[in-house]
């Protein structure tokens, strides 16, 4: 289970980032002493600025994920929410030892989340020289919005299995 929630990472104007890390904290613990006698894991995941005021970026995931410490709690790597904070879309390396999952797709105008395109093809090429470069063979999955499902979904399905098979 993905733990992203941006309407859930609003804090008040004021509200001390310690507190919100305490808070935080706690509750990745809770949910993941459930998810785990469940036998489910749990992902966490760095939303950007647009989104919410809380955890942005994939530093502060980490450190979250790290604090607790638990085999059954991970970050999920976004490239989107990455790109929007301006942060290595290619150099990951450091948080690979909490990373789980990883999402992708097209950042298109207005920050839209689209399924890849035929453009992305050089990026999904470096990418996964950055996966082979750090062992990744895990799984990765196109997180758009459903608005450009018809339009996209199939093309960015086929180039998904193309760059996954290539």
């Amino acid at each position: 289970i993905g733990i992203g929630a941006p309407k859930a990472r609003m804090l008040p104007e004021g509200y001390p980032m310690e507190k919100a890390d305490a808070h935080a904290k706690r509750f990745l613990e809770i949910t993941n002493e459930e998810m785990k006698a469940r036998g489910v894991g749990l992902l966490f995941e760095a939303v950007h600025k647009d989104y919410c005021d809380y955890c942005n970026y994939s530093e502060h995931c980490k450190a979250m994920v790290e604090a607790i410490g638990d085999d059954n709690l991970w970050m999920v790597l976004d490239f989107y929410n990455m790109d929007v904070m301006d942060e290595d879309l290619l150099h990951f390396d450091q948080y690979m030892p909490w990373v789980r999952h990883f999402h992708i797709n097209h950042r298109g105008p207005n920050n839209d989340r689209q399924y890849i395109l035929p453009e992305d093809e050089p990026f999904l090429k470096d990418l996964k020289e950055s996966f082979a470069r750090v062992g990744y063979d895990g799984t990765i999955t196109i997180e758009a919005d459903a608005r450009y499902f018809e339009e996209y979904g199939k093309e960015g399905l086929s180039i998904m299995q193309k760059w996954m098979n290539g």
